[in-house]
């Protein structure tokens, strides 16, 4: 059998579902043959895009959070989605072509999108939110693997076969899920003192300079250690934390570690991706929740705080 795993490197949780799915087939039956494809690896696509969602997510969030709601509502296809879906279902059918999948596996709403029975070949996806919103629906989708109720409820609402939608929750690494947790300082420092690890996501947004400000003014000993993603300025404006005081504070930039770092975390700040929280819920890790992006993340955080995994912090 041959599995294609189609992803978009917009933030790393879809990237990081493709990767968990591979390694769970590959233990499976290590005669699969996969191959992970991203859709935006062109990189001047890549720019383009990933520019475009972080001015506006970052400058004008509440824009960003009144199109989420609006386009809830109407989902007629937006100029820029139609052109995406066009050039992505190019792309899916080159990967039929070079590669000759026996299916796809889309973990981003692109590929979902833009795909159509007439590549002849069967496709499943796997919504990486807690949250629904109808860019992830298309109907000649062969199948549907979901995080909870609500999302397979939505799917029902539009009419798709329950008999092809998977209620199984979100796919993470092993390496999440085991080993014990171990209660270890990442830099040599007493062992009383507890280390926060503070993440930003894979593209590291977020109010990371202000959580930094607030745990400055705690009279408690702590480590700091923030993650500061593929986000390469202000990995060098953290980095001046460091320089400051290295016994409290360690900045890194995108790192492979992140279930080691959670097993040895106390606590976690971060935004809410549905992957890291997720996967800070299998290693046991306190979380609390703030700046969520509007929208998704913001939905994210409603369940998963419903639940009981997390505490969402509206104010520094």
């Amino acid at each position: 059998m041959r599995l294609a795993i189609v992803t978009a490197s917009v933030g790393q949780g879809h990237n990081s579902v493709a990767l968990a799915l591979q390694e769970a087939f590959q233990l499976e039956d290590p005669n699969i043959k996969i191959k992970i494809f991203d859709v935006l690896d062109d990189s001047r696509v890549y720019q383009f895009f990933t520019n475009v969602y972080l001015q506006v997510i970052t400058k004008n969030p509440s824009i960003y959070s009144k199109i989420f709601y609006w386009s809830q509502q109407h989902q007629q296809a937006s100029s820029i989605i139609s052109y995406l879906n066009f050039v992505c279902f190019k792309t899916l059918k080159k990967m039929k072509q070079s590669f000759q999948p026996d299916a796809f596996i889309f973990t981003h709403p692109i590929p979902t999108n833009s795909y159509n029975a007439t590549i002849k070949i069967p496709a499943w996806t796997i919504i990486t939110d807690y949250s629904y919103h109808p860019i992830w629906y298309n109907s000649d989708i062969t199948g549907y693997f979901v995080a909870n109720d609500h999302l397979q409820n939505q799917l029902l609402k539009n009419k798709y076969p329950i008999e092809s939608i998977f209620n199984t929750g979100l796919p993470i690494k092993q390496s999440f899920t085991t080993g014990k947790k171990v209660y270890k300082p990442l830099i040599q420092y007493p062992d009383t003192h507890p280390l926060i690890l503070i993440m930003g996501g894979g593209l590291g947004i977020g109010a990371l300079n202000s959580i930094v400000e607030k745990l400055e003014t705690i009279d408690f000993p702590f480590q700091g250690l923030i993650v500061t993603g593929k986000n390469e300025r202000l990995y060098w404006e953290m980095k001046k934390l460091e320089n400051r005081d290295s016994k409290k504070w360690e900045i890194i930039s995108f790192t492979n570690e992140i279930p080691s770092l959670m097993k040895k975390a106390s606590l976690l700040i971060t935004k809410a991706g549905a992957i890291t929280l997720t996967e800070a819920q299998a290693c046991e890790l306190p979380t609390i929740i703030y700046n969520p992006i509007p929208g998704h993340e913001e939905e994210n955080a409603h369940c998963v705080c419903q639940q009981g995994w997390a505490t969402w912090a509206k104010n520094s």
